[in-house]
């Protein structure tokens, strides 16, 4: 059968939050696509999930990283990194300070470096880490120093000026200082909080702090400027006259040179710059970090985990982490939803955990944060428990034995599932439409508030769905005294028929009786795993145990909440093999005490034969010749189906339990939850939690599976209609898919009858075929029984119906001779009996394989009158609602309670029981 949380809803993201990204879901790969990064603001990843799968290198610098899951599996390359980033700015690779800007300028100082940021926050809180892991929280180292910049050469002094000295070259300009470089960041934390042991060499985790930044180096300083240049100085030479007396215009220059007036020398430098003689400054490192591994190791150390496990564990988590557990029990992959829910139970079993996604406080889910007990965190608990232990007795995941069918027709489900396929579909439209207006909230929200509505709706069923269960319970009980009184009965028959046949077989044969095999103790029933497996429901039983254990509330009994007189609360472990079946058998035998003539105290937690009919009537086959072994047998057959017929009802009796614990729990859990999501959805800026998706997605697959539980139960009825056993695949969950499951269904009926290959045969109360004599083949105990009490706890003989395969009957009469009124003035006056099957069939197949239901017990209302001496017929199914009986199992026949008074039984010497029914011939 298909159940699967839809992809779009295996994990839920919340951005909602400027700088965290929340995610929940059952399988979620994080990489570095899960780090949204808007402008820096992602500070935070949180992930819950069941399974969480590290891929590459996820780098969340100085940020929160916190992983909680039961496995975190590590791929070769993974990587957390939380590391600081180097301190900013950073002059590592960058250029100096500047220079000074012109002559004898000073250089400009170096900038200082930036501080590392300090590392990050690594938690995981985890069941299992697999896989070879870095974790990284590392300081960042502080940025570099930026050197000072040179000062620049002075300015060149001045040159002489006729017989002006020259001027001194002027001062270099001052060295710039080199900056101080960034600190070291302080190491991050990286906590480890992990259940199972851990493999010290797969996990490489740092907290190293940041190194300081290198420091700058001090600018040079300049030197000090050309001194002005000296020379010798002439006196100037007498200027040029023009000639005026000549036609062609001429100077006429002084015969006299220029004379020497002074010699000057050049002028010295300028003073060189101001330089550093101290080093450059130098920083320091940052902290060491911290890291904290706790890991499971004795039984102190592995309740505080469990106790961090649950503190780091959110609502919406354990929510949807349920929902894989049922799926993977509704899958029949019982072993894995144990599993699943053993590992919530750890969780659970604490009573603290954080009631939303919005309320919570991101640190790393360690003791600070806020807790609740709310009423949806005590339903989601009781779930959790109701579910191991309907493992833990073989059921399936709808709470029935494997064998259980509904005795109700064709017609029943096809009226009740075109209803509901048409209301599924009007649930599947509003959860879509919800779904694709999420881009328009005003709209999304409208969808929203109708699907609470109709949550609402389901409430009110709920309840009144837990009116029916008390009614149910107390039925049961009363069925279950009425069994045991009756096997008790059979027993002291099949003690007294087991001599018989001992001293027959001792009188024609030399072998020992114990030879043949004193076949009580092949009777005593384990609990019923089938489709199970034994081991699946020990580990269920052993889960419960331990955490009933660990429960320290003396009124909580983990929904527990069957009488302790009709609790199951011991398994006989069976093996597959001949060596487990023989330590069964040994220990059977030991509570049964087949030496003793008192009546067994047989295991109340019963529901499968150690041994089915087939193996008893091989063992004594070699004697059925014998008057003695067709008695014994006989017996063994009524003792067998009356152990299993109690034994089923006690195991009924606790599904009733576990589904009234179940539905107080729903009908909790949908009442808070529903006014909770009735004040967040009114809120400003809460659009689109999480929440509220995964809420309409639930109701969405809480129709559906009601829908396969109906299919399922269809399924269940066809193969007892039809007498043949078929598959039931649902690979998919839309609701044309469910629809075409149902139309299937009807033509599989159509086929099984078309290819039997003959027709349907019937047998009258003339044919005296089914005319069976409490004196003569049903025994004097139960005729006593019934002549001391008003009722009779009895099994119809199977031998009569071997040749006839698809027995089923019809009609009922009864005929009690020697029965008198009390009272002459009500003579003709009838009185009421009541006639049960109570709930355990045999089918034989028309390939002669004997198919085993379970059944809910059907009653027939019989009015007797004296004067007629036998009662009419009286049908016993085939209405349009119900199907028809097989003849075997037990039965219970009794005067009605307002009736006992008025009847004298004293006299009655026979009881006759006569059907009428239908068969199809064997092979």
């Amino acid at each position: 059968m298909y159940f699967q949380v839809p992809d779009d809803e295996r994990y839920h993201i919340d951005t909602s939050m400027d700088d965290r990204v929340v995610i929940t879901g059952i399988n979620v790969r994080i990489s570095q696509n899960q780090v949204i990064q808007d402008k820096g603001k992602t500070k935070a990843l949180i992930v819950r999930a069941t399974v969480v799968e590290v891929d590459g290198h996820l780098r969340l610098p100085s940020g929160l990283l916190e992983i909680f899951a039961r496995r975190v599996i590590a791929h070769s390359d993974a990587v957390l990194d939380v590391s600081g980033e180097v301190g900013s700015p950073d002059y590592s690779d960058r250029a100096p300070a500047l220079s000074g800007s012109g002559p004898g300028e000073p250089g400009k100082p170096g900038d200082n470096g930036g501080n590392g940021s300090n590392g990050g926050k690594i938690s995981i809180f985890a069941e299992t880490i697999e896989g070879s892991i870095q974790l990284l929280a590392k300081g960042g180292n502080g940025g570099a120093a930026q050197s000072g910049g040179n000062g620049i050469k002075g300015t060149k002094g001045n040159d002489h000026d006729r017989c002006t000295p020259p001027t001194r070259g002027g001062p270099g300009g001052s060295a710039g200082s080199a900056g101080i470089p960034g600190k070291g960041g302080d190491g991050g934390d990286i906590s480890l909080v992990v259940l199972s042991p851990l493999k010290s060499e797969l996990i490489h985790a740092h907290v190293d702090p940041g190194t300081p930044g290198n420091p700058g180096q001090h600018g040079n300083a300049g030197e000090g400027g050309d001194g002005g240049k000296g020379g010798i100085v002439y006196s100037e030479r007498e200027p040029c006259v023009p000639n005026l007396f000549n036609r062609k215009p001429m100077l006429i220059c002084p015969p006299r040179p220029p004379r020497k007036l002074c010699e000057l020398g050049n002028a010295s430098e300028g003073p060189p710059g101001a330089s550093f003689s101290n080093r450059p400054s130098i920083s320091e490192a940052g902290n060491i970090g911290h890291l904290t591994i706790v890991n499971g190791q004795g039984d102190d150390i592995r309740e505080d985990i469990e106790a961090k496990l649950a503190c780091a564990a959110s609502l919406l988590y354990l929510e949807l982490a349920l929902r894989e557990a049922e799926t993977l029990y509704a899958n029949s992959d019982e072993s894995n939803a144990l599993d699943q829910l053993i590992w919530l139970g750890r969780l659970l079993v604490k009573r603290t955990v954080r009631r939303s996604l919005r309320e919570m406080v991101y640190d790393a889910g360690l003791p600070n944060e806020i807790s609740v007990n709310s009423d949806e965190f005590e339903a989601l608990r009781t779930k959790t428990f109701l579910l191991i232990r309907r493992l833990s007795l073989g059921l399936d995941y709808w709470g029935n034995q494997r064998n259980f069918v509904p005795l109700v027709s064709y017609e029943f489900y096809s009226q009740a599932l075109a209803y509901l396929l048409d209301h599924a579909r009007i649930i599947e439209t509003n959860y879509i439409k919800y779904r694709d207006s999420l881009n328009d909230w005003k709209e999304a929200k409208v969808h929203f508030e109708l699907g609470i509505a109709k949550q609402e709706g389901l409430i009110a069923y709920l309840e009144d769905s837990l009116r029916n269960i008390g009614t149910l319970e107390n039925a049961l009980v009363r069925e279950i005294e009425l069994l045991t009184c009756a096997y008790e009965a059979s027993w002291l028959r099949v003690k007294s028929t087991a001599e018989d046949f001992k001293n027959a077989v001792s009188r024609q044969s030399s072998c020992a009786f114990n030879d043949v095999a004193f076949a009580v103790g092949t009777i005593a029933v384990a609990i019923g795993t089938a489709g199970t497996g034994a081991a699946t429901a020990m580990a269920a039983w052993q889960a419960y145990n331990d955490f009933d254990k660990k429960n320290h509330d003396p009124n909580d009994f983990f929904g527990d909440l069957a009488e302790p007189k009709y609790k199951i609360e011991k398994i006989i472990e069976i093996g597959n093999g001949i060596q487990g079946v023989s330590k069964g058998l040994s220990e059977i035998r030991d509570m049964l005490n087949p030496k003793g003539i008192l009546p067994p105290e047989l295991p109340n937690d019963a529901g499968k034969l150690l041994m089915q009919r087939k193996d008893i009537q091989a063992t004594v086959e070699p004697f059925r010749h014998l008057p003695e072994a067709k008695a014994y047998l006989a017996e063994i057959d009524n003792f067998i189906e009356l152990v299993t017929t109690r034994n089923s009802k006690l195991i009924e009796y606790n599904i009733l339990s576990n589904s009234r614990t179940e539905l107080l729990s729903d009908i909790s859990k949908s009442s808070s939850e529903i006014g909770r999501l009735r004040q967040q959805v009114n809120r400003p800026n809460v659009q689109h939690l999480p929440e509220f998706v995964s809420f309409m997605s639930r109701a969405n697959m809480l129709n559906k599976r009601v829908l396969m539980q109906l299919l399922y139960q269809e399924h269940r009825a066809l193969e007892y209609w039809a007498g043949k056993r078929y598959p039931l695949t649902i690979s998919r969950d839309s609701i044309d898919h469910l629809a075409t499951i149902h139309a299937q269904t009807y033509l599989k009926l159509v086929d099984s009858i078309e290819n039997r290959g003959r027709e349907v045969q019937t047998f009258k109360f003339s044919d005296r075929l089914a005319h069976f004599s409490f004196k003569n083949e049903i025994g004097l105990i139960c005729l006593n029984d019934f002549k001391n009490n008003g009722q009779a706890v009895f099994s119809i003989p199977y031998l009569p119906f071997t040749q006839m395969s698809m027995v089923r009957v019809t009609t009922v009469r009864i005929s009690l001779p020697g029965i008198a009124i009390a009272d002459r003035g009500l003579a003709t006056s009838p009185f009421g009996l009541r006639l049960t099957h109570l709930g355990t069939a045999l089918l034989r197949t028309v390939e002669g394989e004997v198919i085993e239901f379970s059944h809910e017990p059907r009653i027939t209302h019989i009015f007797y009158q004296i004067e007629d001496s036998v009662t009419r017929g009286f049908s016993l199914g085939g209405s349009e609602t119900y199907v028809k009986l097989t003849p075997e199992g037990p039965w219970c026949l009794e005067i009605q309670k307002q009736d006992k008074e008025r009847v004298n039984l004293s006299g009655i010497d026979d009881i006759i029981i006569e059907f009428e029914g239908e068969f199809l011939p064997e092979r």
